[in-house]
């Protein structure tokens, strides 16, 4: 790689969204999806930087059939940050991995649009099994307004 620890990812996918038999047969979907991953080990902050982001679009053509008659167009992505200090003498904090991320989603139609900043903090128990807390802030918006809200987000992961 011209960059150590850069990856950078390009997919799309061409569907029929109904069966063969349907009257929406002759409708499809492209989805297409850009990623890019960056990790480096940094000396100076005594361990491991993990920038990710991820960005895509999905298109479904129009049927022109109430009630679906609508440009059906969906984008969305996240960006997120991650540090991980493996090089500390401290075992607990070599464990801890603090986390911010922003995503959002813009959904067709009177669907509503959703942004949110998430903060929280990885517990590796292992190298594939992970504790996870965060506190994120988030708000929901369409045509007719805005709602902001804040959650609290617990999750246990297992690799295979």
């Amino acid at each position: 790689s011209p960059v150590p620890g850069f990856e950078i990812g390009y997919g799309v996918e061409f569907a029929q969204v109904a069966p063969s038999d349907s009257e929406f047969r002759n409708i499809d979907a492209v989805t297409q999806s850009l990623d890019f991953n960056f990790i480096r080990d940094v000396a100076a902050l005594r361990g491991v930087i993990d920038a990710r982001a991820q960005f895509i679009w999905v298109d479904v053509d129009n049927p022109g059939i109430e009630p679906l008659d609508f440009e059906n167009n969906s984008s969305g992505g996240y960006v997120q940050l991650a540090y991980r200090p493996l090089k500390l003498e401290n075992e607990f904090l070599r464990k801890l991995e603090p986390v911010c991320r922003y995503d959002w989603v813009d959904l067709p139609g009177e669907f509503p649009d959703q942004e949110r900043i998430s903060f929280g903090v990885n517990y590796w128990i292992n190298s594939s099994t992970v504790l996870k807390a965060a506190v994120e802030f988030g708000e929901e918006s369409d045509e007719h307004g805005s709602e902001d809200y804040t959650g609290f987000r617990v999750q246990a992961a297992i690799g295979f």
